[in-house]
């Protein structure tokens, strides 16, 4: 007599994948208002943790995660607020004073705007015409932008103070993120390890190897910048802008993050300087700005900044623009530290496949 068989059927698995995909957009839809916030709270999280780290060996936990988020608030709320006090108090000065100045015969917004037209006038008279552009065109251009540019700086003000609840509560949502990442670091990394397509030891030389190279990015990156900025802003006190010389180290510190760096303001003012009579001292701090100030960089860069970092500028300028879109202003800072983690992970990825695909040539 025939027996049959019956097979129990197993239950459909989940897709995990889809799962996952679904998981991580939705909390990233979730999270999004206070993104950049988390960005900066990982960011210090990681570059200060070894002095949390030194500071519990001497407190209880609790206390030395305290320390360390007040040092932070320290650090950065105190130098912030001067800087944008300074920053927004200089650049107000410059607009209200070229804005205010007279227009009269002899006074130093007319030869400044005579000079500027007669050398304009002098480029392109191989054009044809006698006259492309007068001085008083260049008087009437300036009031009708300045004031334009002195609304906006006091808008800008205005919006910044009218959000002060939501920096109130991004400046929570730091603190509490910041301290947790310091307190939970070894278990915050054990579970991002876990979500990557690597073994453990993998995962770790990864966690390694991207956390060296970042945080000496960074901090290279700074100090390359801010002594370029204070160079270049010192030798702009011979032409007559050394009362903006924190205003300038501001400005040409954050352009040079970016190719180029100081040099896309730099440039442009010892030529307008050499043109409106003041030939000779523009044109020495010109030189001395490309001759110098600019091989700071090529000097300070291989002690500061691992060879694993350097990117050709092509990418660098598409990863600052990019960040900046994302993130703002930050976006300077964030733009190229995510190329560098992408790449990071491709060169991973790539020696992790090595062996494998060297057996599989051999089979």
């Amino acid at each position: 007599m025939a027996t049959t068989k019956t097979t129990a059927l197993k239950p459909a698995q989940p897709n995990w994948l889809i799962i996952g995909l679904i998981a991580f957009v939705s909390a990233f839809i979730f999270i999004l208002p206070f993104w950049g916030t988390i960005c900066m709270s990982v960011l210090l999280a990681f570059l200060l943790y070894p002095i949390f780290h030194w500071l519990k060996k001497h407190m209880p936990e609790g206390a030395a995660s305290f320390v360390t988020l007040f040092f932070v608030l320290i650090i950065i709320a105190i130098p912030v607020a001067f800087i944008g006090y300074v920053f927004i108090a200089q650049a107000i000065t410059i607009a209200q004073n070229l804005a205010g100045a007279s227009q009269s015969a002899g006074s130093q917004l007319a030869q400044i705007s005579s000079n500027v037209a007669n050398a304009i006038n002098s480029l392109l008279a191989p054009l044809g015409a006698k006259e492309y552009v007068t001085s008083t065109d260049i008087v009437n251009l300036a009031h009708k932008i300045l004031p334009d540019m002195i609304n906006h700086i006091v808008n800008s003000l205005l919006s910044f103070l009218g959000n002060l609840p939501k920096v109130f509560t991004s400046v929570i949502v730091f603190c509490f993120v910041f301290t947790a990442l310091l307190r939970h670091n070894k278990s915050a990394i054990a579970f991002f390890g876990s979500l990557m397509p690597f073994d453990k030891k993998t995962s770790g030389k990864y966690f390694e190897r991207s956390g060296l190279i970042v945080s000496a990015s960074l901090r290279g990156q700074f100090i390359i910048s801010f002594v370029t900025a204070i160079a270049s802003a010192f030798v702009l006190i011979f032409l007559g802008l050394g009362q903006y010389f924190v205003l300038f180290t501001i400005i040409f510190t954050l352009l040079g993050m970016v190719p180029l760096g100081a040099g896309i303001l730099m440039i442009p003012i010892c030529i307008i300087s050499m043109m409106t009579g003041n030939f000779w001292p523009g044109f020495i701090v010109l030189l001395v700005y490309l001759l110098i100030i600019c091989n700071i960089d090529s000097v300070l860069r291989p002690h500061l900044i691992p060879k694993k970092a350097n990117m050709i500028p092509a990418v660098v300028t598409l990863a600052t623009f990019c960040g900046i879109y994302y993130f703002g202003v930050l976006g300077i800072i964030y733009g190229p530290l995510i190329v560098i983690l992408l790449s990071t992970t491709a060169d991973i990825y790539i020696s992790s496949r090595k062996p494998e695909d060297a057996k599989a040539v051999v089979g």
